[in-house]
């Protein structure tokens, strides 16, 4: 799941800089440069010193000279784009983006603290990406305000902890939610993908968390592309008739005690 939307991000951010020749605006200026400000100096490549077009700021993609996409990546086999290690905390500056629809962050151990709540005003989120960092804290509940959300993928963050946020399940584009790899506890909620139309298939990963409890009677009805809730602590028998994907059962393996097709039947 995260490969494919890496790919797909990086194909959105580069549709997004062959568009990118209007100057950006003042506003978004400002914003990124107390963003570069937030972290050791030197951090950021030279792009960031020498263009007065923050539209051409290496990791920034932009659309009519708004600011709509941020990707940076401490990868150094990424070709699109070059090695940006963050040390410090996560900067409420990124949330003054208004124009913002994907940010993307990856391979940032040094990054740490909580999602700001300033960030809630990105009301044209699309496609959010935190990925393998030290971040903290609980899934904000103020992401069920970003109506335009497709993909959700806060993951390989080991200080994420507390539970799903149930006001996920108000979102009707939000097709891809991938929470794996944290230590989430609680239940799973039983309204996630209930406003998805029923020609789209849904991803769901939730594999090597804390959660306790019942697979929802509503995932049977779900159209899934991927479902892995794997290695945690879930209990009871599998919805039936789903049609879930993989369909080997991989998906289940590892809980406390889940029984019942694609797993084996229940005593």
């Amino acid at each position: 799941m995260g490969n494919s939307t890496v790919l797909s991000l990086t194909l959105l951010f580069l549709a997004f800089t062959l568009s990118s020749a209007a100057s950006c605006t003042k506003s978004d200026v400002a914003a990124l440069n107390a963003f570069k400000n937030s972290f050791p100096a030197n951090t950021f490549p030279n792009s960031w010193d020498s263009s007065d077009n923050c539209c051409f700021y290496d990791g920034v993609g932009c659309d009519k000279g708004r600011v709509t996409s941020l990707f940076f990546t401490s990868d150094q086999d990424d070709f699109d784009h070059l090695p940006v290690l963050l040390n410090g905390s996560l900067p409420a500056s990124i949330g003054d983006l208004s124009a913002l629809e994907s940010i993307s962050i990856h391979l940032q151990p040094n990054l740490v603290g909580p999602i700001p709540n300033n960030w809630a005003k990105l009301k044209k989120m699309q496609y959010f990406t935190i990925y393998n960092t030290s971040i903290s804290g609980h899934i904000p509940s103020f992401i069920s305000q970003y109506t335009n959300l497709l993909e959700l993928e806060i993951n390989y963050c080991k200080l994420i902890t507390g539970t799903i946020p149930a006001s996920l399940g108000n979102l009707a584009n939000l097709q891809v939610i991938a929470l794996d790899d944290n230590n989430l506890s609680g239940t799973i909620p039983g309204n996630l993908f209930s406003k998805l139309k029923s020609t789209d298939q849904a991803e769901l990963g939730l594999s090597n968390n804390k959660l306790r409890g019942s697979i929802p009677q509503s995932f049977a009805t779900i159209k899934w592309k991927n479902l892995d809730v794997s290695n945690n602590m879930l209990c009871g028998q599998i919805p039936k008739g789903g049609n879930y994907v993989p369909a080997d059962g991989s998906g289940f393996a590892n809980n406390k005690c889940l029984c019942g097709s694609p797993l084996p039947a229940c005593k």
